[in-house]
């Protein structure tokens, strides 16, 4: 696979959904790319690194990554919250910015929601971090030459079953 490459495998017009049977399954069209979370595993913080390098590679630019935690998605160990703080400068390497999307409503998302958000605002790189309550809100703010690309992968994902929240079928 070479990037920018319009043949074979790594086709960047071509949409991808990879089930790689890990703790997180993810969706990719053009530079989008998606990881939506089961069960985090610190064994799947390499994996993640590595999915982002890939893309990355095969678009041959920076992949608009965004990592989506369900509501029914349990908090991730803190071996793969320190081991990700770890390799966010790597991530960021690949990535034009990163979005965690933090699906629900009540209290409890909305906790998660605001620790992440704080970690965000002291790590000094809120110019490229950004903490979304749901996939709707995230169509709002990325740029518009992303929002085709986004709006491709979102379809992909519900098509596939990786996407199921309200938030993903919102537009």
């Amino acid at each position: 696979c070479h990037p920018g490459s319009r043949r074979g495998p790594c086709d960047v017009r071509a949409v991808h959904v990879f089930l790689d049977g890990m703790s997180y399954q993810t969706v990719r069209a053009k530079h989008v790319f998606i990881a939506v979370w089961k069960t985090p595993e610190l064994s799947d913080g390499p994996l993640i690194v590595h999915d982002a390098k890939r893309a990355f590679a095969e678009v041959g630019q920076p992949v608009l990554f965004i990592s989506v935690a369900p509501v029914d998605s349990p908090p991730p160990p803190e071996e793969l919250r320190k081991y990700m703080g770890e390799h966010v400068d790597e991530m960021l390497e690949y990535c034009s910015e990163l979005h965690i999307v933090i699906e629900g409503s009540g209290f409890m998302n909305s906790a998660k929601r605001l620790a992440m958000a704080s970690i965000v605002l002291v790590s000094g790189r809120r110019k490229r971090m950004f903490v979304q309550e749901g996939l709707a809100s995230l169509r709002a703010v990325v740029k518009p030459a992303d929002r085709e690309a986004l709006t491709q992968a979102i379809r992909r994902g519900q098509m596939e079953g990786v996407l199921k929240s309200a938030a993903a079928s919102d537009g």
